[in-house]
């Protein structure tokens, strides 16, 4: 093999493990845009449906109110 023919050999096994590497990292950041999605998804519908479900009340006050007016 001439030495020509060992640098071409050479720089598309770079090219292919970078190439490989990219698409890795591509897929990963997919996966973790996707869960985000799925996350952000169920945390809507878990809150539209508690909205539905209960209608909204004020808090319960702890201490009674005071007549001022006596």
């Amino acid at each position: 093999m001439t030495e020509y023919e060992a640098q071409v050999l050479a720089i598309r096994e770079k090219t292919a493990r970078l190439k490989a590497l990219r698409l890795a990292k591509e897929a990963q950041a997919l996966a973790i845009r996707e869960k985000a999605a799925r996350l952000t998804a169920l945390r809507l519908a878990k809150k539209a449906q508690a909205q539905t479900e209960e209608p909204a009340q004020p808090p319960a006050r702890e201490t009674p109110r005071r007549d001022n007016n006596r």
